[in-house]
């Protein structure tokens, strides 16, 4: 009796799984154009789901760019007040301020010297993004890390009153940390640490290191991209704070191998209304490949 619990136990926790076993390439989209060569945010339009939207890092014009699926830009919107010392991520979720309604999450999260102490997040009306060719921001949050610096390139709205952000290290691990959206300027609090080491591979002689990330529509599954490859886990092990020493693979989590060449900078995913996701890089050299990735 024992024996066939643990089997039952088992196939439910299989069954029960929010993760893809079988992530392949469906197509190569295109390729997104000299204008995104620092591309470091991208998200799909809530609104209307053939518009995705970018954004550059460091050293670039304070600009949100809106393409098509191809990486063709339709697009580009001038950001007034919320200027770019690093922008590292862009999202889209619950507006702060009234929950039915969608908004453009821009990070100007990154601090890959290691020089900086106070962060921001610029929120946007999504609307706005989409039909205006200037916005400024419904809300700016600076704030600061409780053990003072940190590096990150990947944030992730999950309500009108909380932002997760997730740390870049080079050594392969990297800790969970929690917003208020409904507060002003403020020091965010430590939620978890987590061991990326055992589980993949890093590159560039590090760790593997987070650079992007994306949330399902039903919020069960959680892309986290690195510069060689992703991992779709299980949301709950990360909102629950579960040790990575825990995760078990192929139920809690899937690594999905990407291109040798076409995505060697890889900053960008984000998953799509249809289940599918795409990612994409960055490329100072030339025009950056774009994938969908479909599950078999």
């Amino acid at each position: 009796m024992f024996k066939l619990k643990v089997i039952v136990s088992l196939l439910y926790m299989i069954n029960a799984s929010a993760i893809c076993q079988n992530w392949q390439i469906d197509q190569k989209l295109g390729n997104h154009g000299r204008e995104l060569s620092e591309a470091s945010g991208l998200t799909q339009s809530s609104i209307n789901p053939d518009r995705y939207l970018w954004s550059n890092d460091s050293g670039n014009s304070a600009k949100i760019y809106i393409t098509n699926q191809n990486g063709r830009i339709e697009n580009s919107v001038r950001i007034s007040g919320f200027s770019n010392i690093d922008y590292e991520s862009l999202e889209i979720g619950p507006c702060f301020d009234n929950n039915e309604l969608s908004c453009v999450y821009l990070g100007d999260v990154g601090d890959g010297i290691g020089w900086r102490s106070n962060f921001k997040i610029g929120i946007f009306r999504e609307k706005d993004v989409l039909t205006k060719n200037t916005v400024t921001p419904l809300k700016v949050i600076n704030y600061r890390y409780p053990n003072g610096q940190e590096n990150s390139e990947a944030i992730l709205p999950l309500s009108k009153n909380r932002l997760i952000i997730f740390s870049k290290s080079g050594s392969g691990k990297f800790t969970t940390y929690e917003m208020n959206l409904q507060s002003g300027d403020q020091t965010v609090k430590r939620l978890a640490s987590f061991n990326l080491n055992p589980i993949m591979a890093g590159a560039r002689g590090k760790g593997p290191r987070i650079t992007d990330t994306s949330l399902s529509i039903d919020k069960k599954s959680l892309l986290l991209l690195t510069y060689n490859e992703i991992i779709e886990l299980d949301a709950a092990q990360i909102f629950g704070q579960t040790p990575s020493s825990q995760w078990v693979k192929e139920v809690d989590y899937h690594l999905i191998q990407t291109p040798k060449r076409g995505l060697e900078q890889k900053e960008t995913i984000t998953y799509e209304k249809s289940g599918t996701f795409i990612v994409s890089s960055e490329s100072p050299e030339g025009p950056g490949a774009i994938y969908r990735y479909r599950c078999q």
